[in-house]
């Protein structure tokens, strides 16, 4: 649930409310909905970036394999440390080197599994005008560990060869820079996000190579398999990849096409691949494995596999005609027409109110069977000492680029630009 202050009155704007889904490695999710439905919001939240402020309420945690991606959504610590501080911190995380040294390591008496990684894909992305698109890239890549064959890889994979010498151009103190277009920008900007995913990838690798030879013995044959299993689900792990209406200002051609990377990106490096997608055509939406819908105040409609969305809505009453978008279809079925008159207002609002109610009363009882079947099915109980070594040998860190070669890296972009 988050809700903001209303000007002048105690009383506050619920933005979301009992939002609640899942999103699988490997899979394209979506989340649509119509405007001040709260997506770009949820979408923040996802990637930890709205914190509970004064005025504001945040309740709520974010969980990646059953553990908190983020801190605690809803603490009210970071306010008594004052905006300066939490601003530096947040600055600090996001360096590679010094985050990890500050923030993220533990007593090595509890050690942890490494930090998910989570790139997030802005609607308006920021480059410096002046470097051509692999000089971007090729200096992502360095700040990450990679080379030149990260660079040439990502370029064909995401269809950037063509404009690989191109400025990538934009605004430069007042004066603009041509460059390369809209869409080229937007998958210039899904190659920055992923090409760290990548390389952290093939360095957890390397480093779990490394290291499985010189671990302590297990126990036992069970524990040391848990282990592999562990090791093997987390080298696997492509992190987390979120997009902010990407297609956005795009015609439907390019549009697809960013959709079809996105796609892409979730299958071959098995990443968790959220995206909020606006007024998409039919062939974007059939690209997408599951679907959050959102209705007015962030409730949700529908959370699940797509092809079994309009089959759903048909059973509950409300069937999608033939010929007919469906993304068009299911936005206007959780839209509230404020322009028409009350009684039709009133009409839309009681047919969301419907849909959201199914809805719950359909996950309540999912939610309550997949606890008796995995109440059932849970046979094998991991002692604690296994638990321990499963996260002592799962703790490899991906390898980091000094501060030094990151500070050399960064004043020569600066020159350029």
């Amino acid at each position: 649930r988050y809700a903001v202050g209303r000007r002048g009155t105690t009383r506050r704007r619920e933005i979301l409310r009992g939002t609640s889904g899942i999103a699988h490695p490997g899979r394209l999710h979506g989340i649509l909905g119509p405007s001040g439905s709260g997506k770009t919001t949820l979408l923040n939240i996802l990637a930890g970036r709205v914190r509970e402020r004064r005025g504001a309420e945040l309740n709520g945690d974010v969980m990646h394999d059953g553990e908190l991606l983020h801190a605690s959504t809803s603490s009210r610590e970071g306010e008594k440390r004052g905006g300066f501080i939490r601003g530096v911190q947040s600055v600090l995380k996001r360096l590679p080197l010094v985050g990890d040294a500050l923030f993220s390591r533990r007593s090595s008496k509890r050690a942890q599994k490494p930090r998910v990684p989570v790139s997030y894909v802005e609607q308006d992305p920021k480059f410096f005008s002046n470097l051509t698109v692999r000089e971007t890239l090729t200096l992502d890549s360095k700040l990450h560990g990679g080379d030149e064959r990260d660079v040439d890889d990502v370029l064909r994979r995401l269809g950037l060869n063509a404009c690989a010498d191109t400025l990538v151009g934009g605004d430069t103190g007042g004066v603009a820079v041509r460059g390369v277009s809209g869409g080229e920008r937007r998958r210039l900007a899904i190659a920055c996000e992923t090409l760290g995913l990548r390389i952290g990838k093939r360095n957890v690798d390397v480093r779990m190579s490394r290291e499985g030879e010189n671990d302590r013995p297990l126990p036992s044959s069970s524990s040391s398999e848990v282990v592999r299993e562990f090791s093997k689900s987390l080298s696997s792990s492509g992190g987390v990849v979120l997009a902010d209406e990407p297609t956005t200002g795009l015609d439907a051609h390019q549009a697809d096409k960013i959709v079809a990377k996105l796609k892409e990106t979730a299958v071959e490096e098995h990443a968790v691949v959220v995206a909020v997608l606006h007024q998409p055509r039919s062939r974007s939406f059939e690209r997408l494995d599951d679907l959050t819908l959102l209705t007015s105040g962030g409730k949700v409609a529908y959370c699940g596999p797509v092809k079994d969305a309009l089959a759903y809505f048909a059973n509950v009453g409300h069937v999608c005609p033939h010929h007919h978008n469906p993304a068009e279809f299911l936005i206007d079925l959780v839209a509230v027409d404020s322009d028409g008159s009350p009684e039709e207002e009133a009409a839309d609002a009681k047919r969301v109110a419907a849909l959201v109610d199914a809805w719950e009363s359909k996950r309540l009882a999912s939610e309550k069977k997949r606890k008796n079947t995995s109440r059932d099915e849970n046979t094998s109980v991991t002692n604690a000492e296994t638990r321990e070594n499963v996260c002592h040998t799962s703790s490899a860190r991906r390898s980091r680029v000094g501060a030094a070669r990151q500070f050399v890296l960064l004043v020569g972009r600066a020159w350029r630009q």
